[in-house]
């Protein structure tokens, strides 16, 4: 009832430009309609993805729990809807929620979702000649210390003054979620890590 009313868009348009606490009431009720065939296709066609990826990012605790919720409900869709949330950078921040929370990693269709939303990312990043960044950032999280060595080296090489993309490697490390591994290695890394 609420798609046919046209209840997606102002539901969108709140997590905008809404209060947090608009916000947080507009994302409860998305991931409420998410699970459904037309509310999913509705959050995509209302332009939900890039403002459910912002608030997954930096949003509050919860408003990032939430929107994160609803991007795997709507990535989960189809190969298509994937693609939508893999455009829009919500690799990332996909990848961080599942890590943090230990109820999504044992979700038995939470892996399968960031899965499409990888292969997706991957697909784009071909195309763009950014996959060597992902591939990177994913060493960062998941790899043992000597893979997080190697793929910070090769971060910084890509950055570095001779490399001719340097400008654009630079963004490409951020929208990819670089940064926070980057500093918990920092934080507790090896002595050669931190170089």
């Amino acid at each position: 009832a609420i798609v046919e009313a046209g209840g997606i868009a102002p539901l969108v348009e709140l997590l905008r430009s809404g209060s947090a606490v608009a916000k947080e009431h507009a994302l409860g009720a998305l991931w409420r309609l998410a699970y459904d065939d037309a509310s999913q296709a509705a959050i995509v066609g209302a332009g939900g993805i890039a403002p459910l990826v912002k608030l997954a990012r930096g949003g509050s605790a919860d408003a990032k729990h939430s929107a994160a919720g609803v991007l795997i409900a709507v990535a989960a869709r189809n190969d298509a809807s994937a693609a939508a949330v893999a455009a829009a950078g919500g690799l990332a921040p996909l990848e961080e929620f599942v890590e943090r929370n230990p109820v999504w990693q044992r979700s038995p269709w939470a892996p399968q979702v960031l899965a499409k939303v990888r292969a997706a990312t991957e697909r784009a990043d071909v195309a763009a000649g950014t996959s060597d960044v992902h591939r990177h950032v994913a060493a960062l999280r998941t790899g043992d210390a000597a893979a997080k060595q190697e793929a910070a080296r090769a971060l910084w090489a890509m950055v570095g003054s001779e490399d001719p993309n340097s400008d654009a490697n630079h963004v490409a490390i951020a929208e990819a979620g670089a940064i926070a591994p980057l500093v918990e290695l920092v934080r507790g890394g090896s002595a050669g890590a931190k170089e």
